[in-house]
This record gives C-alpha cells, sequence and structure tokens, in this order.
C-alpha cells in the first residue's frame, strides 16, 4: 500500500470546514471500506486526508468481506488495485472531490458442506442483527428534535459549515472502472462452471438542471433537487464452463491471476477475450434525479431515466443446468441455516434460568424435556395418533371407576 498527498491549503476553507468534512471523509471511507479492505485503517486514513490527496494501491479484500451475505460462498481471492481521493482544500466551494475505484477483482468459490459451522451462522446472525440496530439507533438520533435553545443556537453557529459540506457531498465525482466479480464451482468435476460480472467504467456526475455538468449549490439556486449524470460502459454478465481453466488453482501466482481477471473485462473498444454471456456488453447512460426535501410529496425522492444502447440477454440450456444445480446447492445450504438458527430457539423455553450448579435438577428436566421434543417431532403422527388413543384409554378407565364409586 502507497499512500500519496500535498498539504492542504486553507485560503478559502475556515479550519471547522476543514475538521468537519475530515471527519465525514475519513468515515464515509472507514465504514464503507474498512470492513472490506486490508490495511485501511483510521490512523492512516487521517493522515491521508490531512495531505489532500488519498492514494491506497494493490489492497487486498478480506476473506470475510462477504460473511454479511451469510451465504455458502468463501473469497479465494480479492485484490484492488488503486482507490484515490482527490480533496481540493483550497478550491472546496467551487471544485469537486473526485473518488476513483479503479481495478477491483474478487474471486469467490463454494464453502463445502464440511466447512458449514452452525455456531459460525447463528454467530452472523448475531452480528447482523447488531448493525441493524446500530443503523436503527443512527436514524432515531438524526430525527430527534432539539432538546434545548443551547443546541439551537449551536445549530445556527454550525449552519455555515453544514451547508458547505452538503454542497462538497452534492458534487462528489465518483469514477468506478475494471471491475470483475467471478464465481468458480468445481463441485461437480464433470461440469464445472464459472460465472462473473465485469464493468469496465461507470462515472457519476453532478449537472444542472440541463445535464450540463457543472459545480451546484442547491442553496444558492433554491432547489432541492440534485441532478446525477451516470455513465456506463461494457456491464456485462458471463457463465463459462471451466475446461481445466479455473482461476482459483493453487497452480496459478498471485500476477497472473490479476492480469487474467483484468484480461476478461469487456472494452468498449476491444480486443475482448469470448466469453458466453447472460448478458451481453452494455453502455448507455442514466440521468438521476433526487429530491433532498422528503416532506414535499408533490415529486418522487428518486427519479431515473435510463437509455441504453443494446439489452440482449441470451441463456443456453448449458447454462441454465448449472444455474438449477447452483440453486439446489444454496437451497440446502439455507435449509442447514434454518435448522441452525432454530436449534436453540426452540428449547429456549425450556431452558432453566438458575445456573447449572444452584438448580442442577432443572437442568436434568430441561435436556428430558429437549430429547422428548425431538423424540415427538420425529415420530410425527405416529406419537400423535398412539397419544390420542392412550388418552381415549384412560378416559375410558375413568368413567368406569366413576361410575362405581
Amino acid at each position: 500500500r502507497r499512500v500519496h498527498g500535498e498539504r492542504p491549503v486553507f485560503a478559502s476553507c475556515s479550519s471547522s470546514v476543514y475538521v468537519m468534512f475530515e471527519g465525514v471523509l475519513e468515515k464515509i471511507l472507514v465504514e464503507y471500506f474498512g470492513d472490506y479492505l486490508k490495511g485501511l485503517d483510521k490512523e492512516h486514513l487521517h493522515i491521508a486526508v490531512w495531505k489532500g490527496d488519498v492514494l491506497l494501491e494493490n489492497l487486498e479484500v478480506k476473506k470475510e468481506a462477504f460473511d454479511e451475505l451469510q451465504l455458502p460462498i468463501t473469497c479465494i481471492y480479492g485484490h484492488l488495485g488503486r482507490l484515490h481521493v482527490q480533496v481540493p482544500w483550497s478550491r472546496l466551494s467551487s471544485s469537486p472531490v473526485v473518488i476513483t475505484l479503479d481495478g477491483l477483482y474478487v474471486l469467490l468459490g463454494p464453502k463445502e458442506h464440511s466447512l458449514w459451522d452452525e455456531e459460525q451462522i447463528r454467530l452472523q446472525a448475531r452480528v447482523m442483527k447488531k448493525k441493524q440496530l446500530e443503523m436503527a439507533e443512527t436514524q432515531w438520533e438524526t430525527k430527534k428534535p432539539e432538546q434545548s435553545e443551547a443546541d439551537a443556537e449551536q445549530k445556527k453557529k454550525d449552519s455555515f459549515t453544514s451547508r458547505l459540506v452538503t454542497k462538497i457531498v452534492d458534487n462528489v465525482h465518483v469514477i468506478i472502472k475494471n471491475i470483475h466479480f467471478r464465481y468458480e464451482d468445481t463441485r461437480d468435476p464433470r461440469r464445472p462452471f464459472a460465472f462473473g460480472v465485469t464493468l469496465e467504467e461507470l462515472s457519476a456526475h453532478t449537472t444542472d438542471s440541463k445535464w450540463n455538468k457543472q459545480f451546484v449549490d442547491r442553496e444558492a439556486l433554491k432547489t432541492v433537487f440534485t441532478h446525477k449524470l451516470l455513465s456506463l460502459s461494457s456491464l456485462s454478465v458471463y457463465w463459462n464452463s471451466l475446461n481445466g481453466r479455473e482461476l482459483g488453482s493453487s497452480e496459478l501466482s498471485f500476477a497472473q491471476r490479476t492480469k487474467a481477471m483484468g484480461d476478461m473485462i469487456q472494452r468498449r473498444n476491444g480486443p475482448n477475450i469470448q466469453l458466453d454471456f447472460l448478458i451481453k456488453p452494455v453502455i448507455g447512460s442514466c440521468r438521476l434525479i433526487h429530491k433532498n426535501e422528503k416532506r414535499d410529496l408533490t415529486a418522487p425522492l428518486l427519479s431515473l431515466e435510463m437509455n441504453l444502447q443494446e439489452l440482449a440477454v441470451v441463456v443456453q440450456q448449458s447454462q441454465f443446468q448449472d444455474a438449477m444445480r447452483l440453486n439446489d446447492f444454496f437451497s440446502t445450504y439455507f435449509i442447514f441455516k434454518k435448522i441452525a438458527l432454530e436449534r436453540k430457539r426452540k428449547y429456549r423455553i425450556f431452558r432453566p434460568s438458575a445456573t447449572v450448579t444452584r438448580d442442577p435438577r432443572a437442568w436434568w428436566h430441561y435436556a428430558f424435556r429437549c430429547i422428548q421434543r425431538d423424540t415427538r417431532e420425529a415420530q410425527g403422527w405416529k406419537w400423535w395418533r398412539r397419544e390420542v388413543w392412550e388418552r381415549l384409554k384412560e378416559q375410558d378407565e375413568y368413567i368406569l371407576l366413576y361410575k362405581r364409586s
């Protein structure tokens, strides 16, 4: 990893604006990239952002980066060629921050049945639930009304800084290029396959209402709308038979795998490697209008207008068969996951509140009831019929005893 930069100039922006935007930028980079990339920590980013030009090169994608998906997949290889953030500190109020993501290659594979772990699944579920709670709390905090006059006064003091930060965020220029995600499945040696998504370039610019690229100040224009123009170049989805060309093979070096992943990306001006496409390379543009005032119901919050040169979808019989086999594999995992999550949940009603040492008798009773429940579920209808028959016999005996008495 390399970090380059230059010292910022504060001629046209106050130190409070710098500190606030620095915090926003660090938060975005750490929260959105820190969980997925190795070597991206707040300490190094603080130094890089302070210099005004962040250039991170040759970062490795974390093996656990895709755990949030809760799918039976594992990351075999992941590499990010370049993450570049250009912050024009001397012209923050008139020039956009440019974020460039270049050369992201990820190779995935199936997680074998022997590696499926019930405890790991439950742990991932708890982590996801914790993240959802944190997001809900953050949204609730942002919606809380001002509690005091001091808070209102502080809000007025920060209004200039907040407006400038909003202007900066509105005009961020994003460039994403040379992206390749690939999944290889060799569980069946007779029919190994691979499918993937490639992207040559996707860029997003802020424009005026006439779709001309421009640095926009919504407050000066007295508008609640932000216009973005997205340009798409060669987005494709392929599904190929492997035939001994596995990129996940241990025989390939890191450099060879990186080159092979890059060579498979379809270029607008070629030449390109021949692939069996599900979706042939798509070229087009998208006009996006985002409304920043949620209380105004006269217009939608998000409006999209897409213009594609061509959208061609092709499905071959072999691709469909491979997709069905992959669907069976995922379905088996989802059943396993459901059982893993419910295995402890269904016994929770029997679990005693006291510790084992304090009330061992209750814990023996707990073990008995858990086994009894599993036995009844396994026997199903047979157990229910036998139980009903036993109750009927007891009822008959009770009636006879009652008559004798």
